[in-house]
């Protein structure tokens, strides 16, 4: 009779440093939210991130007016009955779009 060895062997995953997205505050100037956008696509990329996690880890890193503009548009997500999931690129669009026009209004 054989008997076969019933342990597992756990094999570690190896550990990565950990890692923090920057924050956003909303400030009206393009090349600041292309450049929040570009290091959080970097850290998404090297951590492999899940498109469903995206918006969720980055919006905890809102401040100032990106963190109201964000709980507004998810109150008026709810109480239009919609899904309040959003894409990671509809939510870089999105918030493009606020700064951009941030400026058109405020800058005229």
């Amino acid at each position: 009779m054989h008997h076969f060895n019933d342990r597992r062997q756990h094999v570690a995953k190896p550990s990565l440093p950990f890692v923090k997205i920057p924050s956003f505050s909303g400030e009206g100037d393009p090349s600041i939210y292309l450049g929040w956008e570009a290091k959080v696509e970097k850290i998404f990329n090297v951590l492999e991130v899940q498109d469903d996690q995206k918006v969720k880890l980055a919006s905890l890193e809102f401040l100032d007016y990106a963190m109201q503009w964000w709980h507004k548009s998810v109150m008026d997500i709810g109480l239009n009955k919609r899904s309040v999931v959003v894409s990671w690129e509809d939510l870089t669009i999105r918030i493009f779009l606020l700064v951009f026009l941030m400026i058109r209004i405020c800058c005229k």
